[in-house]
């Protein structure tokens, strides 16, 4: 946003004739920043981490493991299992 707003100053700027050189410098300075900020980004949404088999069954152990009586045991199950839960008040 930030990138997008410095830009369309220095378009006002450009239009309105002031230092033609610095400003168009300046634009392609800033839409090469943007490019190279929306190829990072890219780059970050499409890593995504692999685990290894110990990771993994190391990662299983631990739940089988666990007591379902234990109150800290069942807050961990929903904080990792569990994006959301809805609630309604009308029922059936």
């Amino acid at each position: 946003m930030e990138n997008e707003k410095a830009t369309a100053n220095l378009i006002k700027a450009l239009e309105t004739g002031k230092v033609v050189d610095v400003i168009s410098t300046q634009i392609e300075k800033r839409q090469l920043e943007k490019a190279d900020l929306e190829a990072q980004l890219a780059r970050e949404k499409t890593q995504t981490p692999l685990l290894k088999y110990d990771e993994l069954t190391f990662f299983f152990e631990k739940f089988a493991k666990g007591d379902v009586n234990e109150i800290k045991y069942r807050r961990m199950l929903v904080d990792i299992f569990i994006n959301r839960i809805y609630l309604y008040d009308n029922l059936l």
